[in-house]
């Protein structure tokens, strides 16, 4: 069984989701699912309403930095 999973592959939106399709049957009760991708596709936030789990988004917001920052979803069941 899976507790955490950290998607950080490739970025495209089907890939993404496609993890997620691979993954959802070993996860176990109280996993946690992360994606660095969560600012640019929503495969996470679907994957966790078709699921049953919540869905929390944080934005980083850097100050004075080149990158406007990324966003981070978490997945999970409470």
């Amino acid at each position: 069984m899976i507790d955490l999973f950290i998607n950080d592959s490739d970025h495209s939106a089907d890939y993404e989701a496609e993890e997620y399709n691979t993954i959802a049957n070993k996860l176990s009760q109280h996993a946690i699912v992360l994606s660095d991708n969560s600012h640019c596709t929503d495969k996470l936030l679907e994957f966790s309403l078709d699921t049953n789990r919540h869905f929390v988004f944080f934005q980083e917001n850097p100050r004075e930095h080149w990158y406007p920052g990324a966003g981070i979803g978490f997945s999970f069941i409470r």
